[in-house]
């Protein structure tokens, strides 16, 4: 992951671009995903689409 992507959700956040901030933190999560974080990955998703099932240990 890049820098570039933590600054982009802060930026969309301050912003108040909710559509940015939503797609920025997908590709976060799949880029967690992909090197084999799961657990985080779907811990985002879980947060982003507001469906509350999912908590971390």
């Amino acid at each position: 992951m890049k820098k570039q992507s933590v600054l982009n959700l802060i930026k969309y956040y301050c912003e108040r671009n909710d559509s940015a901030f939503r797609a920025e933190a997908m590709y976060i999560a799949r880029y967690l995903d992909g090197i084999g974080d799961t657990q985080l990955s779907e811990y985002i998703i879980c947060l982003i689409t507001g469906y509350n099932a999912w908590t971390p240990q």
